[in-house]
């Protein structure tokens, strides 16, 4: 059995895959105690994700290896490795990524590996495919689903983006909406007394739902918790949106979250926090 890395080993680009896994870093002078326990944060989810397997790393591994580089404050040239190794695997995906996280991602690359950054991102148009507008009717149709709750949870959607997609959201504008959804929400559970999902609205709107219980108030997403834990064990919706909510009802509440999925500016719990609720909620 190999021994586990404490001290920075010369990472490669050829050696890179069979020693990350194995990395467990000490803490640097100059970082603090919530970016270094973030950036092995990332390093144990990677660990997790590929069960310890260099063949199963793919981009979105190699994304937050980067990020954890970025927080344990490991030299540039390591942080350009797995940045690289994250374009040479899926290029269009990373893109992806990268527009997801937005404008402070952009800055924080911009801002540790901007020659190799830049040069990528200056790419990223060519694989970047013009958005397809959903026909709700056709889509029904196709999906054999009542086109009436398509049509209404397909509106939900795009009212719970309106104005989130804009590069300044209007809140005036926005709030009324998030009200409005809500309560068709709330209408819509009172008849079907369940998660409306994949089953009832298809995959592509399977998280419409959710997205308005995220954007409500921390009564009613907690109101709606067991709905979305019971959705996802039903298999109505994807684990990944639970975890979102957990996160966020713990950050408004207690300032902290499990999943790091609200950003970093949010404490992580503890293991044995999260232990816990991951197995509560069936996330192990």
């Amino acid at each position: 059995m190999l021994c586990s890395q404490t001290t920075a080993p010369s990472f490669s680009a050829a050696n890179f895959d069979q020693l990350i896994l194995d990395y467990h870093p000490e803490q640097r002078e100059g970082v603090i105690q919530k970016d270094f326990e973030r950036g092995l944060f990332y390093l144990e989810e990677t660990r997790n994700a590929t069960k310890g397997d260099p063949e199963a790393l793919n981009y979105a591994d190699y994304w937050n290896i980067m990020m954890a580089f970025i927080k344990l404050q490991e030299p540039k040239v390591h942080k350009e490795i797995a940045f690289q190794k994250s374009i040479d695997r899926n290029p269009a995906s990373l893109c992806a990524l990268i527009d997801a996280f937005g404008e402070k991602s952009v800055k924080s690359l911009n801002t540790h590996i901007p020659e190799l950054f830049k040069r990528f991102h200056a790419t990223c148009d060519q694989y970047r495919e013009p958005e397809e507008s959903l026909d709700p009717l056709a889509y029904a149709q196709a999906g054999k689903l009542d086109p009436k709750l398509v049509s209404l949870l397909h509106e939900i959607g795009e009212n719970d983006q309106l104005f989130r997609g804009k590069e300044v959201i209007d809140w005036s504008q926005q709030t009324p909406l998030d009200r409005k959804n809500m309560q068709l929400i709330d209408s819509l559970y009172q008849q079907y007394k369940c998660y409306i999902g994949e089953s009832l609205v298809g995959k592509k709107l399977s998280s419409n739902m959710w997205a308005v219980i995220q954007h409500s108030t921390i009564e009613d997403m907690e109101r709606y918790l067991p709905v979305i834990h019971q959705g996802v064990q039903a298999g109505e919706l994807h684990a990944t949106p639970l975890k979102m909510l957990l996160d966020r009802i713990h950050t408004i509440k207690h300032g902290y979250q499990f999943f790091g999925s609200q950003g970093g500016d949010y404490d992580l719990a503890s293991a044995e926090e999260r232990a816990k609720v991951e197995k509560k909620y069936g996330l192990e």
